[in-house]
């Protein structure tokens, strides 16, 4: 990763610039999140992609990490007091992703960084997946340690599990650790950490339920789920996207296709 400005940008405005890997999955799905009809605002936004002397890089925004802040322990950090908003921004994050069959695969705090308006943003598309459906399975050791669910930590990925009921474990975990460092009433985040971290894939519950407090949810004033559906127009695009990124043999033929939704090249 490396910091970089846009030339002849006054604001001088700094940017982060990550260098893809060779299959370059994440700028494909990060593309395809942005083809999207609603952008959501709790997903990294692709800036650009540069070329430069150690290959294809995304730029992304230079944000600042929540794990850094966790690492303060019961201090809570710069967030102290607002990790119940950011719980709430990972659960509409991670369901805008789950209902574009899309599972992360490594949700933990060093993947989640926060505005200036703190709020928070979901980073590190590197090892995500396009899936079916939640039932569809997959093997792999995929994730990071304290935060990968337990079917694939104790198996090493060699059986299959639900990519979806996997991040839904690993975001109980950070809700854990939200929890942990919160002051004053969690409003069920612990609770509801716990049932997102059931032993049981099939009996965490889907992360919609936390998207909006409960008053609002028993007020219909909880529209997350309309915010959510996808339409043909955006199903499609990602169909496309999925498609170039499970086949790489085809591509030549996928780089002419996603140049149709690539965002435009600035100067750096």
């Amino acid at each position: 990763v490396y910091r970089v400005r846009r030339i002849g940008d006054e604001s001088k405005t700094v940017y982060v610039a990550k260098r893809l890997r060779e299959d370059r999955k994440e700028l494909k799905i990060l593309q395809a999140l942005g083809t999207v009809e609603r952008r959501c605002e709790n997903i990294i936004h692709l800036v650009d992609t540069i070329e430069s002397s150690v290959g294809k890089c995304i730029v992304l925004p230079k944000l600042k990490c929540v794990g850094n802040e966790l690492s303060l322990g019961s201090e809570g950090g710069a967030l102290r007091g607002r990790y119940i908003d950011l719980s709430r921004d990972l659960a509409r994050g991670m369901t805008f992703l789950h209902d574009r069959n899309i599972a992360h695969l490594d949700v933990k705090p060093n993947n989640l960084v926060y505005t200036s308006e703190y709020r928070l943003q979901i980073i590190d598309f590197d090892t995500s997946v396009f899936v079916e459906s939640e039932d569809e399975e997959m093997e792999g050791y995929i994730g990071s340690e304290g935060y990968m669910a337990p079917e694939i930590e104790r198996w090493k990925g060699e059986v299959s599990y639900s990519p979806i009921k996997a991040d839904r474990f690993s975001c109980g975990s950070v809700f854990k650790d939200f929890a942990d460092v919160h002051d004053g009433d969690d409003e069920g985040l612990r609770s509801f950490a716990f049932r997102l971290r059931m032993a049981d894939p099939c009996q965490r519950p889907q992360l919609r339920e936390w998207c909006e407090p409960a008053s609002l949810s028993e007020d219909g004033g909880n529209d997350s789920e309309g915010e959510t559906l996808v339409s043909e127009t955006e199903e499609s695009k990602v169909q496309m996207i999925s498609e170039i990124v499970e086949n790489p043999r085809k591509r030549r033929q996928d780089d002419m296709s996603i140049s149709t939704v690539a965002v435009g090249n600035l100067v750096y």
